[in-house]
């Protein structure tokens, strides 16, 4: 399989006089098409690996990358089984896209880009835990993990939903013959179907998107990054978290942290003022975060718990 028959080769020129050089394209893995967009690094640059959430898609990620590009660091941005363009050019999900076949995926693209390890990674959301999953397999892989509200186990409310439908399910139906794992499957389709557009209107931005977002979160269900927590490696965990969280409460995070043992700490960074899509919310801050990671700044090496204003750009520890 020949990846440059599916990928479009660009240079982009930036204002310091370099040119940017790009890979747009379908790339064949594991027999089916990632849509990927991959900017070399210019010299010893790193290179930023960038997975998406629940409903992102590359495009997501192009205000808070086009600081990172500009300084010269390579980025990778591709969309996942399920999401973006990759949903759109290949058959539709008929099963749960399990998270294993995503890592699998991500190590399969690395490697065909021929990008060494120690990989840096940022993940959002679904992303972060898929991230969490590649730290937890290949560990020697990682360099720095950048989890922002990242999904660290399956929400307690959401279970007990699910729960109580199967259970109202049993009663009413008690001839029905659909095992509990079925039943889940089927109320988390009714869960995404019914509550997504209302709270994220780009889940209806094509025909198939509430059918990708379902199986991704029937891929990922049973796996709590919670319990891979002593997995992650030396002083690599970034932990960043939004003030007003929409979605994931305090508490989840919190439980999260603590698992994590104090070596594998790097840095918890509360961000003022944002709410769930901390990329969006605030792009610039985001890419200079994560440009301070890959610089090694010491004040994100401490394993110490920090607060960030994105308006002034100014980081601090928690007294």
């Amino acid at each position: 399989m020949k990846i440059l028959s599916t990928i479009v080769a660009m240079f982009v020129s930036v204002g310091y006089g370099q040119s940017l050089q790009q890979q747009l394209g379908l790339v064949d893995i594991n027999g089916k098409n990632l849509y990927v967009e991959y900017t070399k690094p210019f010299g010893q640059k790193p290179t930023l690996i960038v997975v998406n959430g629940l409903t992102y898609s590359t495009r997501n990620w192009s205000a808070s990358m086009k600081f990172l590009k500009q300084k010269g660091y390579g980025v990778l941005l591709f969309d996942l089984q399920g999401m973006g363009t990759t949903l759109l050019s290949n058959s539709m999900p008929t099963s749960p896209i399990l998270y294993r076949q995503q890592v699998a995926d991500i190590k399969a693209l690395v490697n065909k880009l021929k990008i060494k390890a120690p990989y840096n990674m940022v993940g959002l959301s679904y992303g972060g835990g898929i991230i969490a999953a590649y730290a937890a397999e290949f560990p020697k892989d990682i360099g720095n993990l950048i989890l922002i509200a990242p999904y660290t186990e399956f929400l307690e409310t959401q279970k007990n939903w699910i729960k109580d439908q199967i259970q109202n399910t049993r009663v009413a139906f008690p001839h029905n013959p659909a095992s509990d794992e079925e039943l889940t499957d089927y109320f988390i389709r009714q869960l995404v179907y019914t509550t997504y557009p209302a709270a994220e209107i780009s889940s209806v931005e094509n025909p198939w998107k509430l059918e990708g977002i379902t199986r991704l979160v029937q891929g990922i269900r049973m796996y709590q990054p919670i319990h891979d927590a002593k997995k992650i490696p030396k002083r690599s965990l970034h932990l960043v978290l939004a003030e007003q969280d929409q979605y994931i409460p305090k508490a989840v995070f919190e439980k999260y942290w603590n698992a994590v043992p104090l070596s594998s700490r790097a840095s918890r960074t509360k961000v003022r003022y944002s709410e769930h899509k901390l990329p969006e919310a605030f792009p610039r801050f985001v890419g200079q975060f994560i440009m301070g990671v890959l610089e090694g700044q010491p004040l994100l090496f401490k394993g110490e718990t920090l607060e960030a204003n994105p308006v002034t750009m100014e980081i601090k520890k928690v007294p």
